[in-house]
């Protein structure tokens, strides 16, 4: 049966990894366990009792043993907190317009930047109200369009859209609650990138025949980088 064996040495100063892989790169057969030290006394534990040629064997490797302080290498990295960080600024903007005779209202707010480039805007969200607030009021749709036909399609070619145009139209868009008075719309996943140049446009719909009031479109985008 095995019986754990220390063997004790004084050495001013070890290091105790260092010395424990010199002893397993050596002759000695039986397998060294861990080292402890205590001041200058060092005692060596095995797995079991050494032969006497592991030992003297052992007494030569610690009396020939130089102490080498150990190399610790640094890796700084470069940490920047989500505070610090500057890959998208946030911008906020808004835009409002009357309702019109027919109950409705259409905005279009002209995505700043120059167009044709990589400049726009990355869209994060945005709420949309009336000013009086009615069970029914909707929004009727959101797209990006090209209003000043710079793509050669005609104006107001839709390029983009947050509206499921498939769905019937009277299933299109959002209702407004009457409870709180705004709806908020946020995008899946990351940001909704539009570029500049193109427009926003967003269609609503005032309730019960209503043809007056206000409606108020606030967005939450950013900008590539710190931005101005």
């Amino acid at each position: 049966m095995a019986t754990e064996t220390s063997y004790n040495f004084t050495l001013t100063q070890v290091d105790t990894q260092a010395l424990i892989c010199q002893i397993r790169a050596s002759s000695i057969s039986t397998a060294v366990d861990y080292i402890n030290t205590d001041g200058t006394t060092v005692s060596i534990y095995f797995k079991d009792v050494l032969s006497d040629t592991d030992s003297a064997t052992l007494t030569a490797l610690v009396s020939a043993y130089a102490y080498v302080a150990p190399v610790i290498t640094y890796n700084p990295i470069n940490v920047t907190t989500q505070f610090e960080s500057n890959k998208y600024t946030l911008k906020l903007a808004s835009i409002s317009g009357l309702v019109q005779s027919d109950g409705s209202v259409t905005l279009l707010f002209k995505i700043p930047g120059t167009p044709g480039g990589t400049d726009g805007r990355y869209i994060n969200a945005a709420e949309a109200f009336f000013d009086v607030a009615t069970a029914g009021d909707r929004i009727l749709g959101a797209w990006f369009v090209d209003h000043d036909n710079i793509l050669g399609n005609g104006v107001d070619y839709v390029v983009g859209s947050y509206t499921d145009d498939v769905a019937p139209s009277a299933n299109q868009g959002w209702f407004l609650p009457s409870n709180r008075g705004f709806v908020r719309a946020e995008t899946i996943g990351f940001y909704g990138f539009a570029p500049s140049g193109f427009y926003i446009k967003i269609m609503a719909q005032k309730a019960a025949g209503i043809t007056t009031g206000t409606l108020y479109v606030n967005f939450e985008w950013g900008i590539s980088g710190a931005g101005p």
